[in-house]
């Protein structure tokens, strides 16, 4: 049966999800880097609108999301600071540094994946309650579940689109399906 009813836990709904989202950027970029006709620092400047962030920021945003969501669901014991020693400070001034910011989340994920005992933490904290930013110097407490569920999946998402649109506004022939790449994996 196709698509295979999804398992309803919060890690199931969540960190295979953060790597299916930056499989799909990732293809997104190479597709990009692999077709596009101007120089690279053109396109990775690109943005849909003057007030609207450009593409490094896209990457930066989706990555940073996602470190920030795998380190509250896990209780990593840096859970404050492990994205910013993860990842590189500011955007990524290159394709080359797109992919190892991606990467270096991806490998992240994958670690989790692989760890039964990781699993069972997210699962089991889904209703732990914890402050949330929700604006700058606002906190609210919410559930882990729904810190995932309403506030940063919708901001990676968002910024996935985004990304989507910078590059196919920018000439590189991608379409509907190119936003599903990373997903397939999820179908079995």
């Amino acid at each position: 049966m196709f698509p295979p009813k999804p398992t309803s836990t919060l890690y199931a709904t969540t960190l295979p999800i953060l790597t299916s989202i930056l499989k799909t950027l990732l293809h997104l970029l190479r597709t990009a880097e692999r077709t596009h006709p101007n120089p690279s620092s053109l396109l990775l400047n690109s943005r849909l609108h003057p007030t609207m962030y450009p593409l490094t920021d896209q990457i930066r945003l989706a990555t940073s999301f996602s470190v920030r969501l795998y380190a509250r669901l896990t209780n990593h014991p840096e859970a404050e600071t492990l994205p910013t020693t993860l990842l590189p400070e500011g955007n990524p001034q290159s394709f080359a540094e797109c992919y190892e910011r991606i990467d270096k989340v991806l490998e992240l994920l994958k670690d989790a994946d692989n760890d039964a005992s990781t699993k069972e933490v997210v699962n089991a904290n889904a209703e732990t309650v914890k402050p949330a930013p929700v604006g700058p110097g606002v906190n609210m407490d919410v559930t882990n579940a729904t810190y995932a569920h309403t506030m940063v999946l919708p901001n990676i998402y968002f910024h996935l689109n985004i990304a989507y649109a910078i590059v196919r506004m920018e000439g590189v022939e991608i379409g509907k399906r190119d936003l599903y790449v990373g997903f397939g994996e999820l179908w079995g």
